[in-house]
């Protein structure tokens, strides 16, 4: 019988060696497991950590405190959650992009009128595999290049034939390092370029191939449009675990697609939230 996704977590956990519990000497009342799947869900329906307390205790009678889980996301470490993308599966096609999110709730055009100056958005980069759509590689910075997260994907991605990314990723380097690892960059090259690396990669370079990387965008839409584009949290490490939660949640609802479109979403939720894992 094929595991659920939140079956995949407790295994992931174990594999890991992650505690079962995330304090050593505190309490020891809620699993790691069931914290992880309780800020999973407050990611999925856009929540507050006031209203995901109030809907667990719809499942569990002594629900815990939204603190709880405040405190949880600050104990969890972010190489944990970047680990779950990892995938041993090749990928024919990988593909590289960035994005930003706001660690505010009010729209730009409102700073504006109210004089207030703009903030630095919190970046978001990953590799997706396009043809599973599954994000297979994510790191989270705060406003720079898009290029300097390109290395730390090369170091996690699983196998892959072909990686297509925009222009910004134009360099000597990364058409070595894509090399080096058996596989071909597409990426376009800006003007101007000169040398024995520019013209093999104007040489492999394909239009059709190339215009893959859309899908990066459209994984991009979907995330914001699902979870939101604003974090709720205040700190910058906060803010860097709430964005990977976000993609969690994406892989999740990819993976188990047609559980979460069918009524027996939260029949299969009822187990991990009404007894203490």
């Amino acid at each position: 019988m094929k595991k659920n996704v939140f079956e995949k977590i407790n295994t992931f956990l174990k594999k890991k060696r992650v505690p079962k519990y995330l304090q050593r000497l505190g309490p020891k009342k809620y699993t790691t497991r069931f914290l992880l799947t309780g800020l999973i869900l407050k990611q999925h329906f856009k929540l507050t950590y006031r209203k995901l307390a109030q809907l667990l205790k719809l499942f569990k009678r002594k629900a815990p405190h939204f603190t709880t889980f405040q405190k949880a996301l600050r104990r969890f470490q972010e190489s944990w959650l970047v680990k779950f993308f990892m995938s041993r599966l090749s990928a024919e096609i990988i593909a590289i992009d960035a994005t930003g999110f706001s660690p505010r709730h009010a729209s730009r055009s409102y700073e504006i009128r109210i004089g207030r100056s703009a903030k630095d958005f919190v970046k978001l980069s990953i590799a997706l595999d396009v043809k599973r759509r599954k994000i297979v590689s994510a790191a989270v910075g705060k406003r720079r290049h898009d290029n300097t997260f390109f290395a730390a994907h090369l170091n996690e991605v699983p196998p892959f034939s072909v990686l297509v990314a925009d222009k910004a990723y134009d360099s000597n380097a990364n058409f070595r390092a894509v090399r080096k690892l058996g596989g071909v960059a597409m990426i376009p090259l800006r003007k101007n370029r000169k040398g024995l690396t520019a013209r093999r990669a104007a040489k492999d370079f394909d239009e059709k191939i190339y215009h893959q990387r859309s899908n990066v965008e459209a994984v991009f839409s979907s995330i914001k449009r699902k979870f939101g584009s604003e974090l709720l949290s205040v700190s910058f490490e906060s803010q860097k675990k709430e964005v990977l939660l976000k993609c969690l949640a994406y892989n999740i609802l990819l993976l188990c697609r047609e559980i979460l479109q069918s009524r027996l979403f939260f029949s299969s939720l009822c187990p991990l939230l009404s007894c203490n894992l």
